[in-house]
């Protein structure tokens, strides 16, 4: 009985991560059963993210917890009593599952971010501590430990005195066999933005209190021919500036037109603890297209050093792009070196790492 309950935290129509990408890929191994939360009051949609192989479920979440606590136990009974696997993405749905697990289920916990760490966790205390003993019990009723990076697969086994392993699985990059999205599918807004004169350097990702603003205004303040383009999701308000530009989520296809287009990729971010455990699906993505790429240097993004720019502080940042602007914008690392990187971290190689730990495990 090879069938799964794939419990994801992340809505289907958020921007295309990591679980989305794994219940994809999983689906060619295992009966996989995608299920994610939709809140009817902030219901985080906005991306159409159609799948070949993925039909999700959504499972409406009321503002009342006592019938959010009855009703999606309820909904995933039947589907949990048929699967031998339930793979769990967050702390916070131990709690929909845990009434119908039993000692033949396989619990997988799939860590992809420090649950903890994040701004309304960690401002919160209350919810900080219920998250907390979520985890605990979590890890503690898992049977298999999954993390995306060796610096949260650390925290884990810190935070919690574990004994049982936790396997790190890095993120990946999904290469398409054919282009599933070009310059003409882009909205006309985005292409006359893409076709503009100044340099264009671009951000693809969450728009979150982790943006370093301040080096961004700086580097715009510095350099007049820049211009910034802003793709994803806005948890927090951007700056007001006639060169920065926002376009809110695209379709996961159609971030290799805009990569292809831009002239700079960057990451900028401010390091706390949250970031320090991530390790950057963006950065795979910005090394297949051989675009100069600068991003923020800590412990999670050494490995992409041969690839992209790394950067420490607003100063090097400045320095390095004035040096890529002054040298024709080009790329780190050519295209035989960016393409093979990417061959090798993709996430049917991920999958592969996740299939033999399930073997190994269980």
């Amino acid at each position: 009985m090879n069938e799964v309950v794939y419990f994801m935290h992340v809505p289907w129509g958020w921007i295309k991560q990591r679980p989305h990408f794994l219940a994809e890929h999983l689906c060619r191994y295992f009966s996989v059963h995608v299920y994610y939360l939709h809140h009817l009051t902030k219901p985080h949609e906005g991306v159409d993210n159609r799948s070949d192989t993925i039909a999700p479920h959504r499972l409406f979440v009321f503002p009342s917890r006592h019938v959010n606590n009855v009703t999606i136990p309820f909904q995933l009974r039947l589907r949990m009593k048929n699967s031998r696997y339930v793979w769990l993405t967050h702390p916070s749905l131990l709690r929909f599952v845990a009434q119908n697990l039993t000692k033949e289920h396989i619990v997988i916990y799939d860590c992809m971010d420090d649950a903890v760490e994040f701004p309304m966790e960690a401002g919160n205390r209350v919810l900080y501590e219920n998250v907390l003993l979520a985890e605990k019990q979590l890890c503690t009723r898992a049977d298999i430990i999954f993390a995306s990076s060796e610096y949260l697969g650390g925290k884990l086994v810190d935070r919690f005195n574990l004994t049982k392993p936790v396997t790190v699985v890095n993120n990946g990059i999904q290469l398409y066999k054919d282009p599933k999205g070009t310059f003409d599918d882009l909205s006309p807004e985005i292409k006359k933005a893409l076709s503009s004169s100044r340099v264009k350097i671009t951000y693809i990702g969450t728009v979150a209190e982790w943006m370093d603003f301040d080096l961004i205004l700086e580097s715009l303040q510095r350099f007049d021919t820049i211009e910034y383009l802003i793709f994803g999701h806005k948890d927090t308000e951007i700056p007001v500036h006639d060169r920065i530009r926002f376009f809110g989520p695209i379709k996961h296809e159609l971030v290799f037109p805009v990569m292809a287009n831009s002239d700079v990729l960057t990451m900028p971010f401010i390091l706390n603890e949250l970031i320090l455990s991530v390790d950057p699906v963006k950065v795979y993505e910005y090394i297949f297209s051989v675009k100069p790429s600068l991003v923020r240097r800590y412990a999670e993004t050494e490995k992409f050093s041969d690839y992209v720019y790394l950067y420490d502080s607003i100063k090097e940042y400045c320095t390095i792009l004035e040096e890529l602007i002054n040298n024709g914008l080009r790329g780190k690392a050519g295209n035989a070196a960016c393409s093979q990187y990417v061959k090798n971290n993709t996430w049917e190689m991920r999958t592969l790492e996740i299939i033999d730990t399930l073997k190994a495990g269980g």
